[in-house]
């Protein structure tokens, strides 16, 4: 069974690209799962989490999951309330036109890399991380989890990144700068120094505003 977290426009990206991959594979997503409000895409069927619930522990198939949500604190809480189901697994979903030297890549689980994603060698990569279309990551970067790069993002060589940042469209970052954990880089913003303090960054520089 394949499954996506959520059902909104993030989710229904994720749907894409797995449907992208299906003529390799069966990797065509079996539901959508939200209790929220949604918009249908009318590929795939939505269940609530505790049908969700009901339907594994009466098969107990194995799952893989992705988590189709932009906001990485609910992905992680997410992830936290289904970490009890052995059975669950959160697959990387890589799209095929994403170029990298992956032998050379440390990637750990739930990883979404969108189409034209290029990530250079030497790189560190924790859990559960999104990077959407035309991001770059260059050599020796460390990235720790739940983080969200918008499109267009450009981090250069040698930087380090902790959990729980956002980047916003067309965002950059210099060679060797250290980001802390929950940073808000915003829309075009380029950091030149360390962001050690959580907070929203806007500008060129990139400056803290909040």
């Amino acid at each position: 069974m394949k499954v996506i977290f959520g059902a909104s426009g993030h989710a229904k990206e994720i749907e894409f690209l797995l449907r992208l991959k299906s003529g390799q594979q069966n990797m065509t997503p079996d539901f959508f799962i939200t209790d929220a409000p949604f918009t249908s895409s009318g590929r795939t069927p939505t269940i609530t989490e505790a049908e969700f619930i009901y339907k594994i522990k009466s098969c107990s198939k194995a799952v893989g999951a992705y988590i189709g949500i932009g906001n990485s604190k609910i992905r992680a809480k997410i992830a936290l309330k289904f970490s009890d189901y052995p059975f669950i697994s959160y697959p990387n979903l890589i799209a095929d036109s994403v170029m990298g030297d992956f032998e050379n890549i440390e990637l750990g689980s739930g990883n979404v890399l969108f189409p034209a994603v290029l990530m250079t060698t030497d790189i560190i990569i924790g859990n559960h991380n999104h990077f959407n279309l035309n991001t770059s990551i260059s050599h020796d970067c460390t990235i720790g989890e739940y983080n969200t790069f918008s499109p267009g993002v450009r981090i250069a060589g040698g930087v380090t990144i902790g959990n729980h940042s956002f980047f916003g469209v067309g965002a950059c970052v210099i060679d060797k700068v250290v980001i802390g954990d929950d940073v808000i880089v915003g829309a075009g913003a380029v950091v030149t120094t360390d962001l050690t303090l959580a907070g929203t960054y806007v500008g060129v520089p990139a400056k803290k505003i909040k």
